[in-house]
């Protein structure tokens, strides 16, 4: 019988060690998952703040070109550049069309 409880002992101690085997194995894969996961944080937030810093030099480009659209193509100026190149303006003919600020009806 002496020798019967020794195999139990060591089986339960077989048990144990690999039940701490275990524990270690997980624990580790558990930081090295959190070390990968907080390095991937890392590059996705580097990558947005360079799109927005992006998307801010767009912003201010798109702006200035409003800007000089709007310029070109203020009516004396087309009316300066028709007449210079020799076109006569109709009265007859002419139509003006207001937009209301905000919206895309015309008047």
């Amino acid at each position: 019988m002496a020798q019967y409880t020794k195999k139990k002992v060591r089986r339960t101690i077989k048990l144990r060690g690999c039940s701490v085997l275990l524990l270690v194995f997980s624990s580790f894969l558990a930081l090295l998952s959190s070390l990968f996961l907080r390095t991937y944080n890392i590059s996705l937030n580097n990558e947005l703040q360079s799109i927005q810093k992006d998307i801010e030099v767009l912003s201010v480009e798109n702006d200035s070109l409003q800007i000089a659209i709007q310029a070109l193509s203020a009516r004396d100026r087309v009316m300066a550049i028709a007449e210079k190149n020799g076109l006569v303006s109709n009265q007859d003919n002419v139509i003006t069309v207001r937009t209301v600020e905000g919206s895309n009806e015309a008047e």
